[in-house]
Formats: structure tokens, sequence, C-alpha cells
């Protein structure tokens, strides 16, 4: 539900699709800080880090901030939707 939220809004995931883990990052614009402050207020707890994007992982080389969630069993739609909003919220900022 996370990953197909993330790539119908526009966000490239980081991780790759075959990778079976509860973790998943994404790229986000703007800088680190700002969005673990965003997302923070909207209740999601996520790591951030600014890097760059790389052509291993599909990039372009640019600047991009990196996300990476990680979805539990205690997670459910409603948090993965705030989380998703949020992210389109900072991304429009």
């Amino acid at each position: 539900m996370l990953r197909r939220g993330l790539t119908e809004r526009g966000f490239r995931v980081f991780t790759p699709a075959e990778t079976r883990s509860p973790i998943l990052s994404f790229y986000i614009g703007g800088a680190a800080e700002a969005a673990t402050k965003a997302l923070d207020a909207a209740g999601v707890k996520v790591s951030v880090q600014n890097g760059d994007r790389t052509d291993a992982y599909g990039g372009s080389g640019a600047p991009a901030t990196r996300v990476r969630v990680a979805v539990s069993l205690f997670n459910n739609a409603a948090d993965i939707q705030r989380m998703l909003s949020a992210a389109e919220r900072l991304r429009a900022s």
C-alpha cells in the first residue's frame, strides 16, 4: 500500500520492488531538516538523510532528500495515508 501510494503520487522509491522488507526509502524534495520537522508534525516518525541520487538507483545525480519509513504490525491503513498526505504536503511546499 505504501509503495503503490508513493509511486502513484510521483515519488521515486529508492528501495527495489523485489526487496521484501518493511523498510522503504524514497526521495523527496527539500532539506532533510525540513522533511523531518514536517513529517514529525504530522505524527510520522521517519529517518531522513540528505544525499545524491545516483545512477545506480535510477537517479540523475541531483541532490535529493531520502526518507526511510518502516511499516510494522502496529501500523494501519490510516497511518500509511497520513504519511502519504504529509509527504505530498511537504513536496508541495
